[in-house]
């Protein structure tokens, strides 16, 4: 490994150039939306259960440790300076692109073709989100993680190394602990096996049996443990989906996603998909698979890799079909993040259909990609970490592109919050829960908003709905005991500060307020 890293040091070095580049202007962009509670917000940072150590702890609906552990190092070494989380989300995704460069340029030989893969995956908008995103180091993480268990588990291939079967297994297991669409990892490796046209159905198998068995563990466990049952399987299956209806909406979803990769206009992190679609959504969606599936037979022999783009990018879409309806009370959604194995996918397919047209005129053809990138894809690039640089702004924008969308109107109203414009914050927050979006972090951010507005009585019915739905938020407890002091009610405030600190311990404020109110029953 030590002689492949010195002999690509320059490719590692364009890559970087390019990543910095790119998000250039992006180091200084403020934190956004969850970034505050996840990180510079968030009380429990660094408890137990923060890190979810306990797989039946409450507070988190997902299990993703090793998320929650790069949250931990991240916030500590960098606390509120975004720049340094800016950096170290490039740093792993470059590393992430490198690490593709090296698999794909060993397994096919085609370094030029491998090179713009990579470039293409690190600067396209489309996975911006892993670099703008500061509480979401581990998605570029992931990238790199899948890599190199792709490249361990085709070393285990040709040497059937116990070594290499373990470093493969360790690996995607870190991958699985930061996001479920790890979950996709044997297809890709069956597809990479099968068209580097070296491997036997049998020896294919054999390759992709540990980390399926690691997978067939991973699911049992999470299905009795942490939380997977709980979410996309028992909601997925509460969702009343017709079969067309169902095939209508993940056209929509795929197709939306393709265009965003193809125009790179009016990407958001995420997309709900409109109601009352067209049955020809579903239709073109079998089209295009079966149109996709013809031409991997066909490029099979004359263009393997570009087939192999073409089933990751279809194996890419497997964990979003379940994905998308892991909230169904937002509607049906997509990450673009979800897909970023289908944009790789899509990106490989793009060089080496162009390699295989054009090399003889390489030259020439990498000084035109050059130039599309100067032109086209960096400035795209920028203009949406520009939107990244402010709350308010990318939530008006992403409210215009997805408008029947929840997350885009409560962050908005999240951030005005911070921002101290508390009766726009208010009036967001109603329009909400009269549109039919009652959920304890709608009525949460209303009580607060109500409460530092001066309405008391207002703020003590919203943090009591959100009580409804949560009745262990020790913070809720919190801001209700502050509405009841504001009041007056001491008492009751007494007994709300009291639930918090039993609830949450970890709200230093907590115990500043009884012992405010101590003090005065002591001056009485």
């Amino acid at each position: 490994m030590k002689n492949i890293l010195k002999k690509n040091t320059t490719i590692l070095l364009l890559l970087l150039f390019l990543g910095l580049v790119t998000f250039s202007n992006s180091f200084d962009n403020a934190f956004l939306m969850d970034d505050f509670p996840m990180l510079v917000g968030n009380l429990s940072i660094g408890a137990p259960d923060f890190l979810q150590l306990d797989p039946n702890a409450k507070s988190q609906v997902y299990f993703r440790p090793v998320s929650h552990f790069f949250n931990l190092i991240t916030f500590t070494l960098f606390g509120k300076a975004p720049a340094g989380y800016h950096l170290v989300n490039l740093l792993l995704f470059v590393a992430g692109g490198f690490t593709f460069f090296l698999l794909i340029e060993k397994v096919f030989a085609n370094r030029w073709a491998a090179f713009w893969a990579a470039a293409l995956a690190i600067i396209h908008p489309i996975n911006s989100v892993c670099v703008n995103y500061k509480n979401a180091t581990s998605y570029p993480f992931l990238f790199f993680a899948l890599g190199l268990a792709l490249w361990h588990a085709f070393e285990d291939a040709e040497k059937n190394s116990w070594n290499e079967k373990i470093l493969t297994v360790l690996w995607l297991a870190m991958a699985l602990l930061c996001h479920e669409i790890a979950f996709a990892f044997p297809l890709y490796l069956a597809s990479l096996l099968y068209f580097s046209g070296r491997f036997s159905l049998r020896g294919i198998i054999r390759s992709c049996a540990p980390s399926t068995i690691l997978l067939g563990i991973y699911f049992i466990f999470r299905l009795q443990f942490a939380s997977l049952g709980k979410t996309v399987v028992s909601q997925g299956a509460a969702l009343s989906v017709s079969f067309l209806s169902f095939f209508s909406d993940i056209g929509q979803i795929l197709f939306w996603y393709v265009s965003k990769i193809v125009f790179l206009k009016d990407i958001v992190l995420i997309w709900d998909v409109p109601s009352g679609g067209s049955g020809l959504w579903g239709t073109g969606l079998i089209v295009f698979l079966i149109g996709t599936i013809a031409a991997a037979v066909f490029l099979r022999k004359r263009n393997p890799l570009a087939a192999l783009g073409l089933a990751w990018f279809w194996a890419g879409v497997i964990p979003v079909l379940f994905a998308c309806f892991s909230r169904p009370w937002f509607g049906i959604i997509i990450e673009p993040f979800w897909l970023i194995m289908s944009s790789l996918g899509f990106f490989l397919f793009f060089a080496s259909i162009l390699y295989q047209i054009f090399s003889r005129q390489v030259v020439k053809i990498t000084a035109a990609l050059l130039v599309f990138l100067a032109v086209v894809i960096v400035p795209a690039a920028w203009r949406y970490n520009d939107l990244w640089g402010n709350a308010v702004h990318y939530s008006e924008y992403w409210m215009k592109i997805s408008p029947r969308n929840f997350f885009p109107r409560f962050w908005l109203a999240y951030s005005l919050i911070d921002k101290k414009d508390y009766p726009r914050a208010r009036d967001v927050l109603v329009e909400l829960i009269e549109g039919g979006l009652r959920y304890e972090w709608t009525y949460g951010n209303l009580g607060i908003a109500e409460y530092h507005l001066k309405h008391y009585a207002q703020a003590e019915t919203a943090f009591k709905e959100a009580l409804r739905f949560d009745p262990r938020r020790g913070d809720t407890h919190y801001y209700l005991g502050m509405v009841f002091l504001a009041a007056g009610h001491i008492e009751k405030a007494e007994k709300a500060f009291n639930n918090a600190l039993r609830l949450s311990p970890e709200i230093v404020d907590t115990k500043k307020q009884l012992e405010v109110i101590r003090a005065q029953r002591a001056g009485h």
